[in-house]
């Protein structure tokens, strides 16, 4: 009975590491006309982008216009008049363990009547991780 419940706990517990392995290092959800979006980072995404601390060096990875750029591509991708949407929030958020940051670029709908807004994750390798349909 004894070697039952060992392995019973052995079970549980390797399926429970299997599950935080599938879960996201981290994500961005909004939503627009009613459906839900979100965008998700790996942890090997997180592995992939370098180290920055702002507390001792001076020059972040990547420059936030070039971050700018690359949200509103992902915009692009999804939604109409991407150049229309306005730039109302930049965010620099700590990812992962260690010196691993991000961009979080919010836009406002063009549209005056939408209280739609976006937030896009741009990481500092140049990746944006695709905005999909959905909740994490």
């Amino acid at each position: 009975m004894k070697k039952l419940f060992i392995m019973a706990c052995g079970v549980l517990l390797a399926v429970s590491v299997s599950r935080a392995a599938d879960e996201p290092a981290y994500s961005a959800e909004f939503k627009m006309d009613g459906v839900d979006y979100v965008q998700n980072v790996t942890d090997k995404a997180v592995e992939k982008t370098p180290d920055w601390n702002p507390e001792k060096d001076a020059k972040c990875p990547m420059l936030m216009s070039q971050a700018i750029k690359l949200a509103r591509s992902e915009v692009s991708k999804h939604f109409f008049k991407a150049s229309a949407w306005i730039v109302s929030d930049i965010t620099l958020t700590k990812i992962g363990d260690g010196n691993k940051w991000c961009y979080e670029i919010g836009f406002d709908s063009p549209d005056e009547n939408s209280k739609d807004d976006l937030q896009i994750i741009v990481l500092f390798n140049g990746t944006v991780p695709s905005v999909k349909k959905g909740k994490k």
